[in-house]
């Protein structure tokens, strides 16, 4: 069993390596940072990319699941897609993923499979396409872009009237070029004649350490935070056949998630909330042919941790499920559960994720424990061979 499963996460870390390893793309590289910003738990509401999991390793009902959004695999076979108006208009086949889940028994024989489709009706997190984004970080930059301007007109000023010559006209335009574009260079390395005109052109006192550059972008950085807490709906429906292939199973679900409260700039904490219809039919006799349904609902709080970089590297998630036999009779499964659910997910790497899942039977104080592997793979490989 073991050697299974290190085959297992083997492979996915090769899958990973091959991604890496492929060129950049400057104009898909905003897309490429708003993922790499999302928390776990919202990758597996809704994945932008691709998303291979193997859940419960160390269970009798191991699942492979392959997720993948419907943008990305169109955009393998026509890379025009990544043009801006094109992926505008592509808001549904963006919001929407597919699911093909593989199981398998504790000899690691095949035990059934499902497919799924998952479509987001509400998704405020997607900033790349936001109507109010550009809007929004304009108001709050009107400010700096009034410095700029201030400074380029004193500038021209100074010329016009023969305060300055033209060398020095040159050259202060350089040093506002870099004053402007450096991410590095504070504005006390600058000239004394340099910083003698921002004091007479800006009405307000500008710190030795002031960067241009760099509070332009701690106000998009801010705007870009809020996004993580935006709502995220999704409503998703499933096949599940048994061993031999046919189809005994119909899940419907419906799943959404938000930040609640915004903790700092390097954590938040999100809700996750889901209600899921099972219906099946066990079509091996005709005695039990009966349609069976059973429903469960679940709610949890997510706190997320993130880097100086605002990259998610763990999480904290907590909360209950509800469960009832609407119709039907379910092997080994109450007639009504409550269960405490709680776990933590880490991230080893920039795509992969171990998720340990526990479980905890109130009635019957079974706790159970579920750990899983999950890496998210880049969908844009094939555009970034040259």
């Amino acid at each position: 069993m073991k050697k299974y499963i290190l085959i297992i996460i083997i492979a996915i870390f090769a899958i990973q390596s091959l991604s890496a390893q492929q060129a950049d793309s400057a104009n898909l590289q905003t897309i490429r940072t708003q993922a790499n910003l999302i928390s776990g738990n919202t990758r597996d509401v809704l994945t932008n990319f691709f998303q291979l999991a193997v859940n419960d390793l160390t269970g009798d009902d191991k699942r492979f699941r392959f997720s993948s959004n419907l943008f990305a695999i169109r955009l393998k076979a026509n890379d025009e897609l990544n043009i801006d108006s094109n992926y505008v208009r592509n808001r549904f086949w963006r919001n929407t993923n597919v699911d093909f889940d593989v199981r398998l028994n504790n000899d690691f024989k095949f035990d059934g499979a499902a497919f799924g489709v998952k479509h987001a009706i509400v998704n405020q997190r997607d900033y790349t396409i936001s109507k109010d984004l550009a809007f929004i970080y304009r108001l709050k930059t009107n400010g700096l872009t009034d410095m700029n301007d201030s400074l380029s007109a004193y500038i021209d000023d100074a010329l016009s009237n023969g305060i300055i010559d033209r060398p020095t006209f040159d050259a202060l335009n350089i040093e506002l070029n870099s004053f402007l574009k450096d991410p590095v260079r504070r504005f006390g390395t600058y000239s004394s004649t340099f910083q003698a005109i921002a004091k007479q052109a800006i009405p307000f006192k500008l710190d030795d350490d002031f960067n241009y550059y760099q509070a332009r972008k701690s106000f998009y950085d801010e705007l870009i935070q809020a996004y993580k807490n935006k709502l995220l709906w999704t409503i998703g429906a499933e096949a599940v056949t048994n061993n031999n292939g046919l189809f005994t199973a119909a899940l419907l679900q419906t799943q959404a998630t938000s930040g609640i409260l915004k903790v700092s700039k390097h954590s938040n904490i999100e809700f996750d909330v889901l209600a899921r219809l099972e219906m099946t039919q066990d079509i091996t006799t005709v005695k039990d042919n009966d349609l069976r349904q059973l429903f469960s609902a679940a709610g949890y709080l997510n706190y997320v941790i993130r880097t100086f970089e605002q990259q998610p590297i763990f999480e904290i998630k907590a909360g209950s499920t509800y469960q009832k036999i609407m119709q039907g009779n379910f092997v080994d499964i109450p007639n009504e559960q409550f269960t405490l659910d709680g776990g933590i997910r880490i991230r080893v790497t920039k795509s992969i994720w171990v998720p340990l899942t526990f479980r905890y039977d109130l009635e019957n104080a079974n706790l159970f424990g579920y750990l899983s592997l999950k890496s998210n793979f880049d969908w844009l490989g094939a555009l970034m061979k040259n």
